[in-house]
């Protein structure tokens, strides 16, 4: 085989093709990025085309990531093996642009192999993007991406919104999504569950918003997610819920468990000074084993005063139970409680606003 030209190919695509000399089965290696159903595809394009006739064999290859594709191609190249075809990403246009030598612009090699190819075949962004100043096209379209957007009209229509008239710029999409979520407490509720699993900074003060969402089930699952991305930031807009008036015995259940999560020791106090007016059993005992959970020491002598200042022997031994764990974490700092800490995998989910290890202040 005579040296090779590369030519290259978009995905968003483009593909080149390069000159060689028939002697019995011509090898055409096709380098390219796709994975999956794609490179389903892909492999299915070779066979049919290799089917179709005897003199040339499509030998497709994947070379990894679009970067990963282009820089072999590029290495190839430099080492005078460069492939026949090659697939490269929409961002490595220009690179193959500015590769003089390199490629042969796909417009160029049909036009002497005498195929017809009419750039008017495709949406003329795709065209206008893998195409000179001239309008030539460098490369051949292969699987340009397309963005749709799809909308609920019904959903519209319940949050007042025009049906027919959906938004057309970045500000109305802006404003629509607002008028939906505030319409529909399951949409709002799927925006949290995506907040809980954000490593965003950005991600906490959206949750604590949501704290005061006006569906239990929001406020519920904004409060677990901020215990268990360990959130300090949200230590102060949680403990002005455990002191609501209005706030449900159940709600202040879920507060509590998250503080004893986040584990700062701002919460210490609070928590204590709940142990000791609260007359809800089940929400003191899980005050106490928060107290235990945030291991602050100041909070030891609140917690001794729990044998002498109440007869339920449940009550006296999560209190000395939580002292333990106090005392232990203070000889062993590295002691983590396992009981209300995030399960595994869980570590990963925290925003950069969390803290990497139990706060004593953000």
């Amino acid at each position: 085989m005579t040296s090779r030209t590369a030519l290259f190919a978009a995905t968003t695509a483009a593909l080149a093709f390069a000159a060689t000399h028939a002697a019995a089965q011509v090898e055409i290696q096709w380098w390219h990025a796709m994975t999956g159903v794609n490179n389903d595809v892909i492999e299915k394009l070779a066979k049919d085309f290799n089917d179709s006739q005897k003199d040339y064999k499509v030998v497709p290859s994947y070379k990894g990531s679009y970067p990963d594709t282009m820089n072999a191609g590029i290495a190839a190249f430099r080492a005078g093996n460069a492939p026949h075809i090659m697939q490269v990403f929409e961002v490595g246009t220009a690179t193959m642009m500015a590769a003089k030598g390199a490629i042969k612009p796909v417009q160029e090699m049909m036009r002497e192999a005498g195929e017809k190819f009419d750039p008017q075949s495709y949406l003329p962004a795709i065209t206008g993007y893998y195409s000179t100043a001239k309008g030539e096209m460098l490369s051949f379209p292969f699987n340009s991406s397309s963005a749709i957007m799809w909308y609920n009209k019904d959903a519209f229509r319940k949050a007042g919104l025009n049906a027919d008239a959906p938004p057309k710029t970045w500000p109305e999409l802006f404003e629509a999504a607002k008028k939906l979520r505030e319409s529909d407490p399951l949409m709002r509720l799927e925006g949290v569950k995506d907040l809980s699993a954000s490593t965003e900074k950005g991600a906490v003060p959206l949750l604590v918003e949501a704290t005061a969402d006006a569906d239990p089930r929001v406020r519920i699952k904004a409060i677990d997610a901020l215990g268990t991305l360990r959130a300090t930031d949200a230590t102060p807009a949680l403990i002005q819920m455990l002191y609501l008036r209005d706030s449900e015995p159940w709600l202040k259940q879920h507060v509590l468990v998250a503080l004893g999560k986040i584990g700062d020791n701002r919460a210490s106090e609070p928590i204590a000074d709940f142990v000791g007016r609260d007359t809800n059993k089940d929400l003191v005992g899980t005050a106490i084993f928060a107290l235990g959970e945030i291991g602050d020491p100041k909070s030891i002598p609140e917690l001794q005063k729990l044998d002498t200042a109440t007869t339920d022997q449940r009550i006296r031994q999560l209190g000395r139970d939580a002292i333990g764990k106090i005392n232990a974490r203070a000889l062993r700092p590295e002691i983590q409680v396992k009981a209300l800490r995030p399960r595994d995998g869980e570590e990963a989910k925290r925003p950069s606003s969390a803290s990497a290890q139990p706060p004593v202040a953000y």
